[in-house]
């Protein structure tokens, strides 16, 4: 029987890890081409995977990331969610709404959280929309470091969490928000 579990880098079952690569590797992009044995995430990232699986067999996946951001000469905590997703065989189980609900819950109980976002395609924004999260599609995001900046792909959708970020308005005022790094 399926079980929700969650767990940080350092905890996450190898098995879990292989094919947590694997399905982002078949269906996103293949970001670990390069460095085999990295890390999914880098620990400064603060990563946490919340996953269904029973035993070796993952069904569902969603991660949870954390970085400071500077944005308007403030700091602010900004959590990610991504790497959403559901091998095929198990869709329409309700594990993907079971990862994100805990996923969004996990943000949302971090007192010192500010802002949340992800990227996805626009016809699965409903889907997320469902656990409180409201698409931003005038939010311009860039990723990257320095020079080397590319445009975030994806519509985003935010949680506005602090009482600060509430008052930001991304969406109403079409800002451009640099991300740091990239994993978004």
């Amino acid at each position: 029987m399926a079980q929700l579990s969650i767990f940080t880098d350092s905890n996450l079952p190898e098995a879990h890890e292989h094919q947590i690569r694997s399905f982002i590797r078949l269906h996103w992009h293949d970001e670990y081409q390069y460095n085999l044995d990295g890390p999914l995430v880098p620990h400064e990232r603060h990563p946490t995977h919340i996953v269904m699986a029973e035993r070796h067999a993952l069904f569902s996946h969603a991660r949870v990331i954390w970085v400071p951001f500077e944005h308007g000469g403030q700091t602010w905590r900004l959590y990610c969610l991504g790497d959403v997703f559901t091998y095929p065989a198990f869709r329409q189980r309700g594990f993907g709404a079971t990862v994100t609900a805990a996923a969004t819950g996990r943000i949302r109980d971090d007192a010192d959280a500010d802002i949340a976002i992800l990227f996805c395609d626009p016809d699965n924004a409903d889907f997320y929309a469902r656990h409180g999260w409201v698409a931003a599609p005038n939010l311009h995001a860039t990723k990257g470091f320095g020079e080397d900046r590319d445009a975030q792909e994806g519509l985003p959708m935010l949680l506005l969490l602090s009482e600060r970020a509430q008052r930001l308005r991304p969406d109403q005022s079409g800002q451009t928000w640099e991300l740091p790094g990239y994993g978004w």
